[in-house]
């Protein structure tokens, strides 16, 4: 019997054991409910404060060998930079840098933070704007394919979904929904599934239910939090997901599949509690940590499990592909690329204390690592040349990054 064990995959995980203690938690089953879109005051345009106009961290000028169309936007001791391949980066206006920046899909406009509120500008460094929103922030992602940027907001025990045009300054309501409530477009921006710990929804872009919601044991993983499933799209209509049943030595994982068309049907069942694990792009295997801290592999069709780092403290971070994997260790924190065929080797990634990483292209990473009392901000090619993007010189760095359409 394969026992699975919780590893959380965030930054501050990763400098600690990769383990948490797991709690027995109450099973707490509640509706999703919508509610009639409704409009609120658009925000005007504000004048953007910019960062004081110095030389760049070097040694970020351009030329710096990259994928064509890359778009990064990073937050760096408080300036928000935009870097595009073959020029230099270019300073925008203050920000924080967490939670991190992030980049419509056309690469136009950027979504920040500044002291507690969320803000939109251009990537020409126009149009500057403070959502008015009322309540606590939780997510803000752009929808794929529009320039909407879609939030929720956390009121009273129930989670807000809103959009913002960022170049009207438009704000309206999608609907209100269960509490600590996060969601995942499909690739194409037509639908979204809205998790809960307790409940998965697919909802149209507009926040209309569909498909049959899928009702699964909310768990709690501390005294203040529960864990909360994360969706994959398969496609433009169907996602996967898993689920635990307990949080005791009796836990299962269970597989789910969910379409915009129909009702959920189980796809696999495994025991063990896989709260760090990591599903394929296309759902059909899962990455988990074991009881003794090895990663293993588990392969959904054929219902079986294998060691596949036989390691302690190696932890997944990301699936580059259906087929390979990006995993780390604890000493030192340098990740490696690692195809699912047994016989392949490990490409190693950048170097130093790796504290996060986005995926890019099938060869190309983006990385933050560590760098004195501050961070460096890094851009890779899998097993080539590794440069100098950004530096903060004291705290972190966050940014996102995507490939511009031609």
């Amino acid at each position: 019997m394969i026992i699975l064990a919780d590893m959380s995959i965030h930054r501050t995980a990763l400098l600690n054991n990769l383990c948490a203690t797991l709690l027995l938690a109450a099973v707490g089953l509640a509706a999703c409910q919508t509610s009639t879109p409704t409009s609120a005051p658009t925000a005007p345009v504000v004048t953007p404060t910019l960062a004081p106009i110095t030389p760049p961290p070097a040694p970020t000028f351009a030329p710096i060998k990259s994928p064509d169309g890359l778009v990064v936007a990073f937050v760096a001791d408080g300036t928000l930079w935009l870097w595009r391949t073959g020029e230099d980066p270019v300073p925008l206006t203050t920000a924080d840098a967490f939670p991190a920046p992030t980049l419509s899909s056309d690469g136009a406009w950027i979504a920040f933070t500044r002291s507690g509120g969320v803000l939109t500008i251009a990537t020409t460094g126009a149009d500057e704007r403070v959502v008015p929103l009322a309540g606590g922030i939780g997510q803000y992602t752009w929808r794929p394919g529009a320039a909407e940027l879609v939030l929720t907001i956390a009121v009273a025990a129930e989670t807000q979904l809103q959009v913002f045009d960022p170049a009207t300054g438009g704000l309206s309501e999608v609907g209100t929904f269960g509490a600590d409530a996060a969601f995942t477009f499909a690739p194409d921006g037509a639908h979204l599934a809205l998790a809960t710990p307790d409940q998965l929804q697919l909802l149209t872009a507009a926040g209309e239910p569909a498909g049959e919601p899928l009702d699964y044991p909310a768990i709690a993983i501390s005294d203040t939090q529960n864990w909360r499933p994360t969706p994959v799209w398969l496609d433009v209509e169907t996602v996967r997901l898993f689920t635990i049943t307990s949080a005791d030595e009796g836990a299962e994982t269970v597989v789910w599949e969910v379409s915009v068309a129909g009702a959920s049907t189980e796809v696999a069942r495994q025991p063990g509690a896989a709260f760090g694990g990591l599903l394929a792009p296309d759902g059909a295997r899962l990455l988990f940590s074991q009881t003794d801290l090895t990663l293993g592999l588990w392969e959904l069709e054929a219902g079986t499990a294998q060691t596949a780092i036989d390691a302690p403290g190696a932890a997944a971070l990301a699936w580059a592909s259906a087929e390979a994997y990006v995993y780390t260790g604890i000493d030192p924190l340098q990740p490696f690329v690692q195809a699912v065929a047994p016989e392949a080797l490990p490409r190693p990634i950048g170097q130093g204390q790796v504290l996060a990483l986005k995926w890019l292209t099938g060869e190309w990473v983006l990385y933050s690592a560590t760098a004195d009392a501050g961070e460096q901000l890094r851009l890779a090619e899998v097993g080539g040349v590794d440069s100098l993007l950004g530096i903060s010189g004291v705290g972190a760095i966050g940014y996102d990054a995507l490939i511009a359409p031609p």
